[in-house]
């Protein structure tokens, strides 16, 4: 993946997680992004889950349409406070932070972007309308110490499927979307 197209990539995810928090009041749910030859194939937002081993199974799912894909690169994203509630396990790090991984067969790494909560009014459905105040530039890390089901969903993703199909990518989204995950391909 080229600068110019990560760039835009973190840019989106950065300005849809400040819309979500400040006129929704919620943080962007989980979300992956699959990319074959350098081009954005499409991505998949967790469906709505149960805490606990649902949330864990949910975002493990997503990893379906990367492999339907044959995806060589991927972007993964998620909040970490929100997976340590969803999942009912550890956080990654004290306080709040949105994570943008990038991974390819032979390359993982975590940019890891903290920030504080301002409260800034109400958003439309009551919620707190809040605006991030960034504590950190998301420099990149290791994915050391990385969310289980976030290291299963990278892992699996890169496993080719067991049947082809001429079509599996479409069958993967429809697949998913029938299990109530937003998807959108753009290939």
């Amino acid at each position: 993946m080229d600068e110019q197209v990560w760039r835009g990539v973190v840019n989106s995810i950065l300005h849809g997680h400040q819309a979500a928090m400040r006129y929704e009041g919620v943080v962007m749910r989980p979300t992956l992004f699959v990319f074959t030859g350098g081009s954005l194939v499409g991505y998949v937002h967790l469906r709505p889950v149960y805490r606990g081993e649902d949330a864990q199974n949910g975002i493990v799912q997503m990893s379906d349409l990367a492999a339907a894909a044959s995806a060589d690169e991927i972007i993964a994203v998620w909040e970490t406070q929100d997976i340590a509630l969803a999942c009912e396990i550890p956080a990654r790090h004290e306080g709040p932070g949105l994570n943008i991984l990038y991974a390819s067969a032979t390359t993982q790494l975590v940019h890891c972007y903290t920030y504080q909560e301002r409260k800034v009014g109400r958003a439309d459905n009551g919620l707190w309308s809040i605006e991030p105040q960034w504590t950190s530039s998301g420099q990149a890390q290791p994915i050391t110490g990385i969310e289980p089901p976030i290291a299963e969903l990278i892992e699996l993703a890169f496993q080719p499927l067991p049947t082809v199909l001429d079509d599996a990518l479409s069958v993967a989204a429809a697949h998913l979307e029938d299990h109530g995950y937003s998807v959108r391909l753009t290939a």
